[in-house]
């Protein structure tokens, strides 16, 4: 295995990096500013074509249901308001940002549309626990760019960290700790010490994994649940993909019913697609079963009472499936009825399922290690 990476390591090579528009940077760091010259911004950002161009399609698209066709930045920010105008502004900039294909099987595309599914995820659940949605929104989207600084830094190492997480079975977190010494949460916080981000911003990508943390702050616990329910969704349509577990603190922090939950698939999907179409100048992959899939677990849900789980990829329909009530760290098993076809299910369970284990008929997704 290669020699490890330190945080100085990343730091050193934070230069070679492309870097955003002046523009972009400024609104970046205007997050927790009250006072903000909006005219002086909107001139600047018109300056670049391509941006206004990008910026223009997405204010325009049936995600904001606009009665009118906005036709420059300064009329974006009159009819949607500043701070959404600027995560449009940041979402079309940062997205064409980076150069792909310099690391042998890691895929920007995939990359990016699970970057947009968080944003929108994270904006929908902000809406439903009463946070500010444009925070949510561009933390969801920024939440993973450590990945992208290890990948354009070190693109060789890294796809030895893709290598180690496909033979190990393993998170990518895991994984890159494992070769690496160091993981995207570090990359991400040296790019936003890097890129002037606000305190805001850096406190979400630094407690993303983690927000028990204390410090970690509410908007983490948001972009932590959000990226748990993209990763479950199976929105990205990723091969052996694994859902990352969901903290317990974040999940009571939050505070939402099944119900809501229901919603909130829903929403993420429709929201994903629409945003995907314009910044990636083509239709995102979609989920097999989507609302499908969201009424079944609306409907488990209700009929047992459980909560969110984290649950996985289940890789033939004869094995069993594993879910765990993390209120007691019990766990319980249950019969693997998923075929190939219900893989991007989610499990809502918990120990002491009153169906018992030949009750259960809904698909679980493999628990990580679970053969």
């Amino acid at each position: 295995m290669s020699e490890q990476l330190s945080y100085d390591d990343v730091v050193r090579n934070l230069d070679d990096l492309p870097s955003l528009p002046a523009v972009v940077m400024e609104l970046l760091n205007s997050v927790d500013q009250e006072e903000i010259d909006i005219a002086v911004l909107a001139k600047k950002v018109s300056h670049d074509q391509a941006l206004t161009a990008k910026t223009l399609r997405l204010a325009n698209s049936s995600l904001f249901g606009l009665q009118v066709k906005v036709t420059t930045i300064q009329q974006a920010i009159t009819f949607l308001g500043f701070q959404s105008t600027r995560n449009l502004i940041t979402a079309a900039a940062v997205t064409g940002c980076f150069a792909d294909k310099l690391c042998p099987g890691f895929d920007h595309s995939m990359f990016w549309r699970h970057s947009i599914a968080t944003a929108a995820c994270a904006k929908v659940l902000a809406r439903h626990v009463r946070f500010n949605q444009d925070y949510a929104f561009t933390a969801g989207l920024l939440h993973d760019i450590g990945r992208l600084v290890l990948v354009s830094t070190f693109p060789d190492l890294y796809a030895e960290v893709i290598a180690y997480q496909k033979a190990n079975d393993c998170y990518t977190l895991d994984a890159e700790r494992a070769v690496l010494g160091i993981d995207h949460v570090e990359a991400g916080l040296a790019l936003a010490e890097h890129w002037n981000f606000s305190d805001t911003m850096r406190l979400a990508i630094a407690g993303h994994h983690e927000p028990g943390t204390p410090g970690a702050g509410f908007l983490a616990a948001i972009v932590h649940v959000a990226d748990a329910v993209v990763h479950a969704l199976d929105l990205v349509q990723k091969a052996d993909d694994l859902v990352p577990p969901v903290s317990p603190i974040a999940w009571k922090a939050l505070n939402l019913g099944e119900d809501t939950f229901l919603h909130l698939f829903r929403e993420t999907e429709l929201q994903y697609e629409e945003i995907a179409m314009v910044l990636m100048a083509y239709p995102p992959k979609k989920a097999v079963l989507g609302a499908a899939v969201a009424h079944q677990v609306a409907q488990f849900a209700d009929a047992h009472a459980g909560y969110f789980m984290h649950a996985n990829q289940q890789r033939s329909a004869d094995r069993q499936a594993v879910v765990t009530d993390f209120a007691d760290d019990r766990w319980v098993q249950l019969p693997a009825c998923a075929t190939a076809q219900h893989r991007s299910s989610i499990a809502f369970c918990r120990a002491g399922c009153p169906a018992g284990d030949s009750g259960c008929s809904f698909p679980a997704k493999r628990e990580r290690g679970v053969p």
